[in-house]
């Protein structure tokens, strides 16, 4: 599983493509609005402090497909 923010800093959204290219039979998502810390982010000023502001909170879309994959490995 491929997980990518559309907002991260570090990461650009390029990198997961080329994984993706690279291990085909994985499931590849880009979320929009999460940034590196996997925190969902509105505008740059956010992104920024969402990395020392633990008020952030994970992206809820993250989260789904987090458990919408374990869910599937454990069946």
């Amino acid at each position: 599983m491929l997980i990518q923010g559309d907002v991260d800093l570090q990461v650009a959204v390029e990198d997961i493509k080329e994984l993706h290219t690279a291990y085909p039979d994985a499931q590849s998502y880009i979320i929009d609005g999460m940034n590196h810390v996997l925190k969902k982010v509105s505008n740059i000023d956010e992104n920024v402090k969402a990395y020392q502001d633990p008020s952030f909170v994970l992206h809820d879309e993250l989260i789904e497909l987090i458990v919408q994959f374990v869910s599937e490995i454990n069946h």
